[in-house]
């Protein structure tokens, strides 16, 4: 049974094999293959389970896209002079067959996926498109959705419907025609998309969600007419901020028009209201009209960043699996079904492929000017795993909302948390293994290197500027303006703001220690401790520990898997209930509390109110780290050393050691501990 205060793990995969389709393509005739599609259909489906990706989000959406091809070249996404008639798109063999998407559909749906979307490209481009549709409608009970251009949709939407399509998405991005032929820059007239609207509208594809790309001295004069065109339609449009989707269509953030902005556009001559969310993770901020005659949504991708609660896994359109639209690398599912495995093999490379770091897809300036304004770097994401950690803005904070706050250039750079190796058993028997993967990491700060440090490499970023932290080396975030790990030199190069000029003399300045971990602290921290007292108003109940040790318990860590690991973890404190934030291994363990020590200064996450917990003694570097974050919980499954225990009375640190499942020992800070 799984603690109340913990998210739910995600069951084991237990597939019966039902249809090898390695001779699927070359299949005699029409017939056969139909045969083939209704028993994929037909068969069941297997022990079901949630599914979730390696953040623990659970995975309820599956786009899949059916073709590389559009016939628009709208310059922010595939611009003419990259996409010309030199391109080279799949050829028909590389892409997944319907009958392989409707196979990998299924194993998804089976385990709690229920919304499909079918994109591209341009997916009505794909031949017999309505085929897939009917296909995947007879999987069972599934909102089953597609996006368009809208090109094709007046004489597809009919046969869409019938085949058991339930909605569309047409994307628009004006009325005026010729901003709209300037935009999609193949002279497509918008008049023949509103006739696809009309024509998806009879057929009952309803209610149709119409999406516009909102870019700054391109459209933004047609935000208003566009609201006001479809207000009363039952039609919903979405205005989306414009966001980089690659190096290819010049992305920069003066071309954003802010979500906040196109609301009060709106609303100043059509008056809105927020609307709450139709369920967690949707992507669009609602707004309803006053006068009850429909409502609009705005996508925040730039300003407000909705990672957090993602809930989209997406499958290409030469079957690999992404869980981001970042991703530089996906899971190769078609090989596996191209090869004949059975539906248990698929699925746990579905699970791997949930689970593997996500890498972003697009490098280059424009990514990672995207990746400052959004907060969609690979960093932000891999470091998800809080949840909500911040109620969502209020209606008027949403309103008002401001440019983000300042975050560091960073690039992609995590290493595989694991490496198989192959060992021998106590019966003499050969087997595959994983091990930690272990990576020298030196560190370079405006040139100057400063020390190596041997970490897993799974958030290198975050490392580097939580040892710049905790080190006393920078004062803010704020002094950092990018940080560039390449682990083809194992370096990480830091670039802070105006240069740290004493950087030298205080580095002379250190205090060798014997624990594990760099081994070395810099500066006069023993003297700065001195300054730091926390707080004594927050308090930490017995049950909200028990829920702590209870979710550590239960979490999935790189430790079970392949052991020479230490972790920390970063927790709330809510009274009698307690959620796992962050949770880093390493292997030193101080590593894994300077990557969340970086992540909290990136998310300007205050560790006031929070638990730190961590699977190694508590020495008093490790106290004095806990100390500069303000945290005034440290928790260890292990002991503590005499200077550590010295200096967490000295500062205010409620200690607890030996804390396993019920049982702990309370060394310091009692009277901020509730027992009863």
């Amino acid at each position: 049974m799984t603690h109340p205060f913990c998210a739910s793990r995600a069951a084991g995969f237990r597939m019966a094999s039902i249809i090898p389709i390695s001779d699927l393509r070359g299949a005699a005739s029409q017939e056969r293959r139909e045969a083939l599609v209704r028993a994929a259909i037909a068969a069941p489906g297997g022990a079901a389970g949630p599914l979730q990706d390696g953040r623990g989000r659970s995975m309820r959406d599956l786009r899949i896209s059916v073709t590389d091809r559009c016939n628009f070249r709208c310059r922010y996404c595939m611009p003419k002079d990259v996409f010309d008639s030199d391109f080279q798109f799949l050829s028909h063999a590389d892409l997944l067959s319907f009958e392989e998407i409707t196979r990998v559909a299924r194993i998804f749906v089976g385990h709690g996926v229920n919304k499909i979307r079918l994109t591209g490209g341009e997916p009505l481009l794909r031949r017999n498109v309505e085929r897939l549709v009917a296909m995947l409608a007879g999987i069972g009970d599934v909102d089953l959705t597609l996006t368009t251009n809208g090109s094709g949709l007046a004489r597809k939407a009919r046969d869409l419907a019938a085949a058991g399509l339930k909605r569309v998405t047409v994307s628009l991005d004006s009325l005026d025609d010729a901003t709209f032929r300037a935009m999609n820059d193949v002279d497509f007239p918008v008049a023949r998309v509103l006739e696809g609207i009309d024509a998806a509208a009879a057929a009952g594809l309803a209610p149709i969600k119409i999406n516009m790309v909102v870019q700054r001295g391109v459209n933004e004069s047609s935000i208003v007419p566009l609201a006001r065109h479809f207000k009363g339609s039952g039609h919903i449009v979405r205005f989306i901020e414009f966001m980089d989707v690659g190096a290819t269509n010049g992305w920069r953030m003066d071309d954003v028009v802010p979500a906040a902005e196109i609301v009060r556009l709106i609303d100043a001559e059509l008056p809105l209201a927020s609307v709450d969310p139709n369920y967690r993770g949707e992507v669009a901020g609602r707004w309803r009209y006053r006068d009850g005659s429909g409502e609009i949504g705005v996508i925040a991708s730039v300003t407000q960043a909705f990672c957090r609660d993602c809930t989209r896994a997406r499958l290409s359109t030469d079957g690999k699996l992404y869980t981001c639209l970042f991703a530089t690398g996906g899971y190769d599912l078609r090989g596996l079904l191209r090869e004949g495995h059975d539906d248990g093999a698929i699925a746990r490379g579905r699970r791997r492929g949930l689970a593997a770091a996500r890498r972003p897809l697009f490098r280059g300036p424009h990514r990672q000017h995207a990746a400052l304004a959004q907060g969609r770097d690979e960093l932000h994401r891999r470091l998800i795993a809080r949840r909500l950690s911040r109620p969502p803005p209020t209606p008027a904070e949403a309103m008002n909302a401001a440019l983000p706050l300042h975050r560091p250039l960073l690039t992609d750079a995590a290493r595989p948390a694991t490496v198989d190796v192959e060992a021998i058993d106590e019966t003499g028997a050969r087997r595959v293994t994983p091990i930690a993967g272990e990576h020298p990491l030196t560190l370079y700060v405006d040139k100057q290197e400063l020390l190596t440090l041997m970490t897993l490499g799974g958030a290198p970023e975050a490392l580097a500027i939580g040892y710049l932290r905790n080190q006393r080396l920078v004062a803010s975030i704020d002094d950092i303006v990018a940080v560039h790990v390449d682990w083809d030199v194992n370096a990480a190069a830091v670039t802070t703001r105006g240069g740290l000029r004493d950087l030298e003399a205080r580095t002379a300045r250190r205090t060798k220690t014997t624990g594990c971990g760099q081994g070395t602290v810099f500066g006069d921290l023993m003297a700065e401790i001195d300054d730091i007292r926390l707080p004594g108003s927050a308090t930490l109940s017995r049950t909200a520990l028990y829920a702590l040790l209870e979710c550590v318990r239960q979490h999935d860590t790189l430790y079970k898997q392949a052991g020479a690991i230490h972790g920390c973890a970063l927790a709330t404190n809510r009274g009698d209930a307690s959620e796992i934030l962050m949770f880093v291994e390493d292997v030193g363990r101080h590593n894994a509390v300077d990557a969340i020590a970086g992540w909290m200064w990136l998310d300007r996450v205050d560790g006031a109110d929070k638990i730190f917990y961590t699977t190694g003694r508590l020495t008093s570097e490790m106290v004095i780290k806990a100390a500069q974050m303000g945290i005034p919980f440290l928790v260890s499954r292990s002991g503590l050393t005499q200077m550590g225990h010295e200096i967490a009375r000295k500062v205010g640190i409620t200690m607890i050691g030996r804390a396993t499942h019920r049982h702990y020992l309370l060394y310091t800070g009692a009277e901020r501990f509730i027992a009863a």
